[in-house]
């Protein structure tokens, strides 16, 4: 399931001197989950976003460069910060972070406003994530009209990613259908653009 999340830029992976320390960070990770009872998935999903992430291990605050070194708690503090501001990004990773449980209570319903908060600021790796909410029925009602719009506007946002969902749903979806949910994303965004200051 974490694999289908859209991070922040997604950089190309690269192998550097913090190799060691992420992978110390994903044993750390396992072995909590392990400990804890809550299942294989979230290592699963931790290791995910570590590895393909990439491995940014810097120790200057950066906080996507926390997250993927898996230091959530210092991360999602970060991310507060910058979301207080209405910084898309900080806001989409704020949703990641319920998403996953890192560093948070796991909360699918949190996770969904906070992608819909960045959504509607037109970042297109949240749209494509509150995408995947409804199309999976995750912290809200599942809709595959409401999912084809949102992956509709991630790809048209920028997001490439977004098409092999669009192309999945389009069984689901009449061309109709599709249509006036096209519409209501982008009436909803309107609506939120001219609520803004």
């Amino acid at each position: 399931m974490m694999r289908d999340l859209a991070l922040a830029s997604e950089p190309r992976w690269t192998l550097g001197r913090c190799y060691y320390r992420v992978s110390m960070s994903i044993q750390r990770i396992q072995r909590e989950t392990l400990i804890s009872g809550s299942g294989r998935f979230l290592a699963a999903a931790l290791m995910t976003v570590a590895l393909l992430a990439g491995a940014g291990c810097s120790q200057s605050g950066e906080p996507v460069a926390l997250f993927r070194a898996g230091q959530f708690a210092r991360a999602f503090a970060l991310f507060e910060q910058r979301a207080a501001r209405e910084d898309a990004e900080a806001i989409n990773f704020l949703g990641i972070h319920y998403y996953l449980g890192a560093g948070v209570e796991r909360d699918f319903k949190r996770a969904a406003q906070y992608f819909q908060r960045a959504a509607l600021r037109h970042d297109a790796n949240a749209q494509r994530n509150l995408a995947i909410m409804y199309m999976r029925g995750l912290g809200l009602a599942q809709d595959n009209h409401r999912a084809y719009a949102w992956f509709y506007q991630s790809y048209t946002g920028g997001n490439g990613n977004a098409v092999q969902y669009l192309k999945t749903l389009s069984d689901n979806v009449t061309p109709n259908a599709a249509g006036k949910a096209r519409e209501w994303v982008a009436a909803e965004m309107r609506q939120h653009a001219h609520h803004q200051p």
